[in-house]
Formats: structure tokens, C-alpha cells, sequence
């Protein structure tokens, strides 16, 4: 099989990211060929290597970023970015994690948070992928509960009680410092 239709099987399944064994599977290849052709499709350009054994089709690192790992999403300022909220660009695409991850990504940076604080967050259409991020809200609740603050001009353009109800699931220290942000910034 040559390598531009291997290009094409890989644009067909619609993910952003590859392994050479996926790379193998999707192109019904011996898993042994696979880094052969691999390398040959970088050499031409048809793909790119984002990190040691993931490759892409294109660097979209809003798609990269959201499917490196099932149940995790992107937030933080990167979310926050990506709705027009804040209009600084951020330095790496932020991405909420279930657990450490010690891979190293250039462009996108792994934030742990406990499993059972990973919620709210929705599949979005982002050009030919579909990326997951967190609700505005959320993106908000996730910056308090890892950075303690948050600018509280942030708070003009969301819903309130969905900031308070994401709070108090996130656990009673987030809800606490939302509620002294709202309230600070109401005087």
C-alpha cells in the first residue's frame, strides 16, 4: 500500500492523533511495517511526530490536546480562549487530566485533577474533529480550585448559579473561594 492512501485511510477516521499500531490497524497493515511507513510519510510531510510514538496529520493542537486520552478535556484559559472570553492567547493549550502523565507535548500542558472532579465538559464540532472541552463555568471552577483565583471580571459573562452548582461538586474549599470572588466583587 503507498503511503498517500494510507494518508487518506487516516484522514477517513476522523482522529487527530495515531499510533503506529493504530497507523497499522487503519491501514491493514503488519504491525512490523507500520514505523516503515511511518517514517516514510514523515519524511514526505504527510505526517508529523508530536511526541515519542504519536503522530498527527496536522498540528491542531485544540484536536491533539483533547483526544491524547480519554476523560480528559480542555480548560482553564485555553477554554476560556477558545469561547472569546479573555482575549490573550494562551501560552499552551491546557488540558485537564484523570491522572500525571509524564509525556512531554510541546504546545500543550497536562493538569492532573481527581477523577471524580472531571465533569463539565462537552463534545464540540472543531473543524473536521470533534474536541472535548469544558463549559465556560466549569473552565472557571477548575482555575479556583488549582489556582486558588481567578480575575473576577471573568464572572461578568456566566451563568452564576451554574459557576455555584460546579463549585460545590468541585468540593467545599472551591465553592468557599468562589463565594468570597463573587463577593469581593460585588463591593
Amino acid at each position: 500500500m503507498n503511503i498517500y492512501k494510507i494518508r487518506q485511510l487516516l484522514e477517513k477516521s476522523r482522529s487527530p492523533i495515531f499510533t503506529a499500531n493504530d497507523i497499522a490497524k487503519i491501514a491493514n497493515l503488519k504491525r512490523t511495517y507500520a514505523p516503515v511507513y511511518v517514517k516514510r510519510m514523515i519524511q514526505k510531510g504527510l505526517l508529523k511526530r508530536i511526541a515519542k510514538g504519536l503522530y498527527a496529520l496536522e498540528e491542531d493542537y485544540y484536536a491533539i490536546a483533547s483526544n491524547i486520552m480519554s476523560n480528559s478535556y480542555i480548560s482553564f484559559n485555553s477554554a476560556l480562549y477558545f469561547y472569546k472570553i479573555i482575549n490573550q492567547v494562551p501560552y499552551s493549550i491546557q488540558v485537564v487530566v484523570p491522572k500525571r502523565i509524564r509525556r512531554k507535548i510541546e504546545g500543550i500542558e497536562f493538569i492532573p485533577i481527581p477523577k471524580d472532579k472531571i465533569f463539565g465538559f462537552e463534545s464540540v464540532v472543531y473543524g473536521k474533529y470533534v474536541i472535548r472541552i469544558a463549559k465556560k463555568e466549569k473552565a472557571v471552577v477548575d482555575m479556583i480550585y488549582k489556582y486558588k483565583s481567578i480575575d473576577k471580571e471573568l464572572l461578568g459573562a456566566l451563568d452564576k448559579d451554574l459557576l455555584s452548582v460546579y463549585a460545590k461538586k468541585m468540593g467545599m474549599t472551591a465553592y468557599k473561594r468562589l463565594k468570597k470572588i463573587m463577593r469581593d466583587k460585588n463591593d
